[in-house]
């Protein structure tokens, strides 16, 4: 254990003793064994922690100048997650952190990202419009469907898009006119 002179002023006179303990800079945090603590220096000078039996810990802790704190110190810890807050499309997950000690160090996230998958959704028709006089020249469809006539169905992402299949009438040129089938993904929630 380091043993320092140690300088105190009583009374305006300034009388030095040896002592053991720690000397601890200003803005440092050392682990002082015997105490089983930490001491942390907030003064605007190096201070001088003292240690050795229990009957000087105790006298420090009582006499202490109020910028050194001394402590216990540890890891945070942790619940565990909660339930997503959704089910897709992006929710958060929260824990609570808890100190068990004076201080703790190594802090964590408490909240998180979970379930970021797209939520997405069903086919939907949405309209059917249009007027044919003579039948037929051509199906068309920007559904991504084969053959171009069948209707889309099952999932689809994302939520809002749409499609449409059109039966064109003969002759071309819109003079047969046109049948046309409008979709869109749909929540399926």
């Amino acid at each position: 254990m380091p043993m320092f002179i140690i300088g105190v002023l009583i009374g305006g006179a300034f009388v030095a003793h040896a002592a053991q303990g720690y000397r601890v800079n200003v803005g440092q945090t050392v682990y002082i064994a015997e105490f089983g603590k930490y001491a942390k220096n907030n003064c605007g000078q190096d201070v001088f922690v003292p240690t050795n039996t229990l009957l000087e810990q105790s006298k420090f802790i009582a006499n202490k100048p109020t910028c050194v704190l001394l402590f216990n110190q540890g890891d945070y810890s942790y619940s565990a997650w909660s339930a997503c807050s959704l089910s897709c499309g992006g929710g958060t997950q929260t824990r609570t952190q808890t100190c068990n000690y004076d201080s703790c160090v190594n802090p964590q996230a408490t909240s998180q990202s979970c379930n970021t998958q797209s939520c997405g959704g069903t086919w939907t028709l949405t309209s059917f419009t249009g007027n044919m006089t003579t039948c037929c020249l051509a199906w068309v469809t920007s559904c991504n469907v084969s053959p171009a006539w069948t209707p889309p169905t099952g999932a689809c992402s994302p939520i809002g898009k749409t499609c449409r299949t059109m039966l064109l009438g003969w002759p071309p040129g819109g003079g047969g006119g046109a049948l046309i089938w409008n979709y869109s993904c749909n929540s399926s929630g």
